[in-house]
């Protein structure tokens, strides 16, 4: 901000619009862990159908169904391999539309229930007659009036083709950072896709897959479509999975560098790429989705349900915790509400499920504010922990003042600085706030701190003080 520049009070519609955005977040949560937070199993034992095609078929249910009016169209894809599934996720999102599961020769009993309890007039099958038997297509046209095929000669022309079938001049492709953009993930393994999945659903972002050395023609001519000159390719997945040569192309194909989101294990892949939905995609920061991470057959459903709820989806082992899962529920705890578990106990355990809740509500700790200044020139935060300084915006675009009485100071009136667990909001050569004000330090939304140790400051927290009279 330069010397000298006047302060800036809220005009009347700057201010109706902070304080929409606050009360929102406000009624978003408690400034604190949530004893109450519990994860919600997702499993088709309801519909005596404990496998994968039971837990997709309980997933649209619980989506369209109990939290929603059913669904006209539908997508199913073949249960027994994951690849057209997964790039399914981002046509289901464009759709609003739920995806089932079937197996190749055989429409299972627990999804032609599914079908009746969503109202289905339209079945959008997902891959070629090697994937879903014309058997099945009979059997399906004998339950909904319509029923049509989206499929290409392989996987990579598969994921082409859905992502034509999505196109809609009224609803572009998601973006991130300003510019459109794609997901590119390994056709060849499932783990990457699991986690891109509820990016694909929920921010629009088609999944596109790739081979690990060479882009397959399919993909290029798609980013192609989708006009990528200029825009952002994120690979899901370490250069064991799509190569430095593919990530060349990629680049030469777009003009710009893509991001990668890769850790040294599935899990840790998974943690960061929920930790950039979280950041950069606006995801739900009160919901989470967690799914196990060694098969692709409960969590095939997950893309769509973690989009349509908001929370990206955590990988996790059958009977423990991983420790990137760990540390995202340690960080994100006081922001976490509501989770859902999808599978049974076979596939997600019920010690797995005790520890995740118990990381969430009893061992969240986080920085708070411990003490708050406040003089004619500056307002003080002394946080209870060391933070993260590279998190605090130096134009202090993390906060706003809220003086008693109805008047904002808003963003661009001060600057920000951060020492330790300090942080000063102030206005060198002129006045921040009035003597006896009582001003209350409120979060912007969308801001982002962190304390050293990683774990984030609660969004909707508020510190209070006075400026002493003159």
């Amino acid at each position: 901000m330069p010397l000298g520049a006047p302060v800036r009070r809220a005009t009347a519609a700057a201010a109706a619009a902070l304080l929409a955005a606050t009360a929102l977040l406000a009624a978003a949560g408690p400034a604190a862990a949530d004893p109450d937070f519990a994860l919600q199993r997702i499993d088709g034992t309801a519909l005596e159908s404990p496998d994968r095609y039971g837990t997709a078929a309980q997933v649209a249910i619980v989506d369209y169904v109990e939290e929603g009016d059913g669904a006209s169209r539908v997508l199913l894809a073949q249960g027994g391999a994951p690849t057209d599934a997964l790039a399914a996720s981002y046509l289901a999102g464009a759709l609003d539309a739920p995806l089932l599961l079937t197996t190749t020769g055989a429409l299972p009993a627990a999804t032609k229930e599914a079908l009746s309890l969503l109202g289905a007039t339209r079945v959008t099958i997902i891959g070629g007659t090697a994937a879903v038997s014309p058997q099945v297509e009979a059997e399906l046209k004998a339950l909904v009036p319509t029923v049509d095929r989206i499929s290409g000669p392989d996987r990579y022309a598969t994921g082409r083709a859905v992502v034509l079938a999505a196109a809609n001049p009224e609803l572009p492709v998601g973006e991130v950072d300003g510019t459109s953009a794609v997901l590119l993930v390994t056709g060849e393994d499932f783990p990457d896709a699991l986690s891109a999945g509820p990016l694909a659903a929920g921010a629009r972002l088609p999944l596109l897959l790739t081979r690990r050395d060479v882009l397959p023609d399919a993909t290029r001519a798609t980013m192609q479509d989708i006009g990528l000159q200029g825009g952002r390719v994120v690979i899901v997945g370490g250069t064991a999975a799509v190569s430095p040569a593919v990530a060349a192309e990629v680049q030469a194909l777009t003009g710009t560098a893509p991001v990668r989101l890769a850790g040294d294990s599935r899990y840790e892949t998974s943690r960061l790429v929920a930790d950039f939905a979280y950041d950069r995609l606006g995801a739900n920061t009160q919901r989470v989705v967690l799914a196990r991470g060694d098969s692709f057959a409960d969590a095939l459903a997950g893309g769509p349900h973690g989009g349509r709820v908001g929370g990206p989806l955590l990988l996790v082992q059958p009977t423990s915790l991983p420790a990137p899962a760990t540390l995202l529920l340690q960080q994100r705890c006081f922001d976490l509400l509501a989770g859902d578990v999808l599978g049974g106990i076979g596939a997600v355990s019920p010690g797995t499920v005790v520890g995740a809740t118990f990381t969430v509500t009893e061992e969240c700790t986080a920085p708070s504010v411990s003490a708050t200044s406040a003089t004619t020139t500056f307002v003080r935060l002394t946080y209870s922990r060391p933070l993260d300084c590279s998190t605090v915006d130096a134009g202090g675009l993390d906060y706003y003042l809220d003086v008693v009485g109805g008047t904002l100071v808003l963003p661009d009136s001060f600057d920000a600085s951060c020492s330790g667990s300090v942080v000063t909001l102030s206005r060198t050569g002129g006045t921040l706030l009035s003597p006896g004000d009582d001003v209350y330090v409120r979060r912007l939304p969308g801001s982002t701190l962190r304390g050293a140790d990683g774990r984030y400051v609660p969004k909707d927290e508020v510190a209070y003080a006075v400026v002493p009279a003159a």
